[in-house]
């Protein structure tokens, strides 16, 4: 039996349209309706819908640019003796360049029409020789997710997106670094599964 709340639920789907799928539910039984939300991979909470995220390569470099300030200014802010503030011009011209390599992936995730975050990645290969095996790994270079929407799940749907890529490429390890004053970013590679392995120290002279 439907209850007078599944009632309005279902007016206000009726409503809506996500992805080209006109959610029309069904005067049936409750599981039924409940069944085809799933489907549509749509989140009901509280009667408000959240929009779906979607991964899209690209080598727009104009759009990373703009999607690269925040991060680019917290390393300045950091280590302001090795980081320039964001610089949009040179900035542009730097990932122009970058994209040029084939090794060099892109993601962004969008949150309905708007970019939100983006990965950068290089694939990378070390050829065996006398004090080595031959060695093929993923780097993420670059991680970014604005402000606004962290804590969304979108950093996770990135770092999941560079799993993928590395598993597409027949690559068994992803590596990465951040700096150690960056407490953030080190808490959430080793909540994704990420471990230390190895150590690098300087001494100033």
């Amino acid at each position: 039996m439907i209850s007078k709340t599944d009632e309005g639920l279902k007016q206000n789907i009726e409503k809506f349209t996500f992805f080209g799928l006109s959610l029309r539910p069904k005067l049936s039984v409750k599981l039924q309706f409940e069944t085809e939300a799933r489907e549509r991979k749509i989140v009901l909470n509280s009667k408000i819908f959240k929009v779906m995220m979607i991964i899209i390569e690209t080598k727009n470099h104009k759009l990373i640019s703009e999607l690269n300030e925040d991060v680019q200014n917290l390393h300045a802010k950091l280590h302001p003796e090795l980081f320039k503030k964001f610089d949009k011009e040179a900035m542009e011209k730097a990932l122009e360049t970058l994209f040029l390599d084939p090794n060099c992936k892109c993601y962004i995730v969008k949150k309905g029409d708007v970019d939100i975050g983006y990965i950068l990645c290089f694939i990378k290969e070390a050829k065996e020789n006398a004090f080595q095996y031959n060695i093929k790994t993923l780097y993420i270079d670059q991680i970014s997710i604005l402000p606004k929407y962290q804590r969304t799940g979108a950093g996770k749907i990135l770092m999941k997106q560079a799993e993928q890529l590395a598993q597409e490429n027949s690559i068994t390890k992803i590596e990465l670094d951040h700096w150690s004053s960056n407490t953030v970013a080190a808490s959430y590679f080793r909540k994704n599964g990420y471990k230390l392995y190895k150590e690098r120290l300087f001494k100033m002279v």
